[in-house]
């Protein structure tokens, strides 16, 4: 059966400024469906978090802006990391020129402390953006 047919019909909203770029994209690369756009960054978006569904271990990182100009926001960073140093096995960071600062966790453990590790990076007002990769550990080849 094709995917097309199940499909649903809802509705989100958004930042004008994201729409915005979404249109600007697809524009300049002739693509007239925004529903396709949408979808095909929700699936990336799924299957990017798909392997901390499951229950395993893994080694990956995690990368993560912040506005280290917002009220208590290291107080706030330097408290998830405190309360997650069971995973993250180094960080680093450096300042971009606008008061934003970029971080960079390697991280290793089980998904589910992960899972909340990430969790906890996103809830935190300061938090702009949160990228991650992993892979299982330990490595398989089959």
């Amino acid at each position: 059966m094709c995917e097309h047919s199940k499909t649903v019909k809802t509705g989100v909203t958004i930042p004008r400024s994201i729409l915005r770029k979404v249109e600007i994209f697809m524009k300049s690369n002739q693509i007239r469906s925004r529903s396709r756009v949408i979808t095909e960054a929700l699936r990336s978006y799924v299957l990017d978090r798909d392997v901390l569904m499951r229950n395993t271990y893994v080694v990956g990182s995690v990368l993560y802006v912040y506005d280290y100009e917002r009220d208590k926001s290291v107080k706030h960073i330097l408290k998830v990391k405190s309360d997650f140093r069971d995973v993250i096995v180094f960080s680093t960071n450096f300042s971009l020129e606008d008061g934003r600062l970029i971080e960079l966790l390697v991280v290793k453990g089980n998904t589910s402390r992960i899972r909340r590790l990430i969790g906890a990076l996103e809830s935190l007002k300061c938090v702009m953006h949160v990228k991650f990769t992993f892979i299982e550990y330990p490595l398989r080849f089959e």
